[in-house]
């Protein structure tokens, strides 16, 4: 991660161990700047949850505070690219989970998830609560598995690799080997997602269930709203 200084989280992490206090408190005042100017116009129309969310913030130690002023500046571009209303009626827990969740992410790729599901409840909203769980017990392993299984349909790479290096007329005289790349080896992600319910088996490899759908929806961010042509 970047942080609004331009530091990475390596950086950061070393220079920690030579800095003074007041240097270090610097930086960790630069994390709150941008935190509370993300902040502010996410919730203007509930300052209530705004007190709610800086008074948690606060009692952040400094490295996650880097991380969840990062969460929330990434929400607010999203938002802006998306061109979505607020929410007026913001679920404080999901908003609250998906901070923390955030807070403690050491990986840049799950930090996005996370912006991701704040801009959806600050926009659309209707994030189920169960969703910051999920994100919280991923790794980015899954979270890659994951988007494989939703672009490819759930069908194997395995499959679609040897499929594609065949000729069309062979395909249908090499089933027994497709079907047997259809049963390919479970592997620990994708015992994980399962377990986590965002898949299940299906006739024609692993499929997204209806929370999985949900899931991906609410990590992805509110869409970009694309202008008519000729605007």
């Amino acid at each position: 991660m970047t942080t609004p200084d331009g530091f990475t989280l390596t950086m950061l992490e070393e220079t920690a161990k030579v800095l003074p206090a007041s240097a270090w408190d610097k930086l960790a005042t630069t994390a709150c700047t941008t935190f509370e100017q993300a902040l502010a116009p996410l919730t203007t129309t509930t300052s209530g949850i705004g007190r709610w969310i800086t008074a948690r913030f606060d009692r952040f130690v400094e490295m996650e505070k880097f991380n969840a002023a990062e969460a929330l500046k990434r929400a607010k571009e999203k938002i802006e690219a998306s061109g979505k209303p607020m929410n007026p009626n913001l679920n404080a827990k999901v908003i609250m989970l998906a901070l923390e969740g955030a807070a403690m992410e050491a990986h840049q790729e799950l930090r996005e998830a996370w912006a991701g599901l704040l801009a959806s409840e600050f926009t659309t909203g209707g994030v189920h609560p169960m969703i910051p769980g999920i994100l919280a017990q991923m790794t980015v392993a899954d979270a890659n598995r994951l988007s494989e299984i939703t672009s490819t349909g759930g069908i194997p790479m395995s499959a679609i690799a040897y499929s594609r290096s065949l000729a069309p007329e062979d395909i249908a005289a090499d089933q027994d080997k497709l079907a047997e790349l259809f049963r390919s080896k479970e592997t620990l992600s994708e015992a994980a997602l399962t377990t986590l319910g965002l898949i299940r088996k299906g006739s024609y490899g692993l499929q997204r269930t209806p929370l999985g759908v949900a899931f991906i929806e609410a990590v992805s961010g509110p869409a970009v709203e694309l202008e008519p042509p000729g605007k």
